[in-house]
């Protein structure tokens, strides 16, 4: 009983967690808001077994866009001061969004093309 109560308890944090994110970061936001268009275009335009590749490679980004904004948020509980390594950091976090974005879109424009 006691692993029941816990896994439901992580499972709350988790919830809590993505609905924490989707109000302090208007990215993750956007990406939400955009997903159910974007799945469903996935599943419209492709077939079955690119459909689940596009799909992990969607969630991949929505991981990545969660990390980054833990580190910034991180970051900024640690230090006030606006400072040069500060920004590399955050700048650094946010480039592995935009590359996990660009191997999204990447992709789909090649299964599209094959």
């Amino acid at each position: 009983m006691f692993i029941l109560r816990k896994l439901l308890s992580n499972i709350k944090n988790s919830v809590n967690g993505l609905c924490r994110a989707n109000k302090i970061d208007n990215t993750f936001k956007l990406e939400i808001i955009i997903s159910p268009f974007i799945l469903f275009i996935i599943y419209y335009f492709f077939e079955k077994q690119e459909i689940l590749i596009l799909y992990v490679l969607w969630f991949i980004l929505i991981i990545i866009e969660l990390i980054n904004t833990a580190i910034e948020k991180t970051i900024d509980l640690v230090s006030l001061e606006k400072s040069i390594r500060i920004k590399e950091i955050k700048d650094i976090s946010s480039a592995a969004v935009f590359v996990a974005f660009i191997l999204f879109c990447f992709s789909c424009v090649y299964l599209l093309i094959n």
